[in-house]
């Protein structure tokens, strides 16, 4: 910024790097928030995958109509 005077130039800095730290937790919050909602029904649904896929100690199942 160009102000002729330092002390108006050090408050405006201040307050700058102030209200961007606060606005940019509110993003970082909300987000982390999103994430963590559509997280739920991606969980849910590779959990029925997983289940189609692997067996009870985790190893790959095959179908038994296809052969290899």
């Amino acid at each position: 910024m160009r102000m002729p005077d330092t002390k108006i130039k050090n408050a405006f800095t201040a307050f700058y790097n102030s209200e961007y730290r606060k606005i940019r937790g509110q993003w970082r919050k909300w987000i982390s928030d999103r994430i963590a909602e559509l997280q739920k029904p991606a969980d849910a649904f590779f959990d029925e995958v997983f289940k189609l896929v692997f067996d009870e100690k985790g190893r790959p199942t095959y179908l038994s109509r296809l052969k290899f």
